[in-house]
């Protein structure tokens, strides 16, 4: 388990939008930073997708009419 999966989702939100920054502000991007930053950015967004699936999950286990309403906007 990598650090990042440890941490909060806004620890892994965070995480994300730091690296982007730091591209975005690159004038010439630094190659070698490029493949740890991608690897960190990928391992952020999939702790984030797995909380928010999870938080959703839950949510609709308590909530059943919200799975409904996720699915009709879906489907539009």
């Amino acid at each position: 388990m990598t650090k990042l999966n440890k941490k909060s989702f806004n620890d892994n939100y965070n995480k994300l939008k730091s690296i982007s920054e730091d591209l975005r502000s690159q004038e010439e991007p630094d190659i070698d930073k490029m493949v740890e930053m991608v690897k960190t950015a990928s391992e952020a967004y999939e702790n984030c997708k797995k909380r928010l699936d999870d938080v959703q999950k839950a949510i609709e286990a308590y909530l059943p009419e919200s799975k409904a309403m996720n699915k009709n906007q879906i489907n539009k």
